[in-house]
C-alpha cells in the first residue's frame, strides 16, 4: 500500500505540475494576447490621433484657404470701390469744368449785351447829335436848359 499511495502521490504531483504548466502556458498564452492587444490599441491610437492631427490640418488649410480668399474678395472689393471713386471723381472733374466754362460763357455774353447796349446808346446819342441843327450842336447843354427853362 504504501507502495499504491506513492505511485498516488506520483500521480498527484504529475498532475500537478502538468496542471502547473498549462497554467504557466495559459498564463503565457494570456500575456501574449495581452501584449497583442496592447499593440493593436496602440497602433490604433497611433493610427487615430495621426488621422485626427491630419484632418485638423486639413481643416486648418481650408480656413487658412478660406481667409485668404476673404482677403482677396475684400481686396477686390476696395479696389472696386477706389476705380468707382476714382471715376466719380473724374466725372465731378468735368462737371466742374463744364459749369466753369457755362459761367464764364454766360459772363462774355453778359458782357457782350452790355457791350451792345452801350454802342447802341452811343450810335444813337452819335445819330441824334449830328441830325440836331448846327448851332444848337455848339450850345452847351446847361445853356439849352437854361434856355428852356420857365420864366
Amino acid at each position: 500500500m504504501a507502495n499504491e499511495l506513492q505511485e498516488i502521490q506520483e500521480k498527484l504531483e504529475q498532475v500537478a505540475r502538468e496542471r502547473e504548466a498549462e497554467r504557466i502556458a495559459a498564463h503565457d498564452q494570456a500575456m501574449k494576447q495581452l501584449a497583442e492587444v496592447r499593440a493593436k490599441e496602440e497602433a490604433r491610437q497611433i493610427a487615430a490621433k495621426e488621422a485626427m492631427q491630419l484632418a485638423q490640418e486639413r481643416a486648418n488649410k481650408r480656413s487658412a484657404d478660406k481667409q485668404r480668399a476673404e482677403e482677396e474678395c475684400l481686396r477686390e472689393e476696395a479696389n472696386i470701390r477706389r476705380q468707382i471713386e476714382q471715376e466719380e471723381d473724374c466725372k465731378q472733374a468735368s462737371i466742374d469744368g463744364i459749369l466753369r466754362i457755362k459761367e464764364s460763357i454766360k459772363k462774355r455774353m453778359d458782357d457782350l449785351e452790355h457791350a451792345e447796349d452801350l454802342a447802341k446808346r452811343q450810335l444813337r446819342d452819335a445819330i441824334l447829335q449830328a441830325s440836331a441843327p448846327m448851332e444848337e450842336a455848339h450850345v452847351h447843354p446847361l445853356e439849352r436848359f437854361l434856355q428852356k427853362a420857365p420864366q
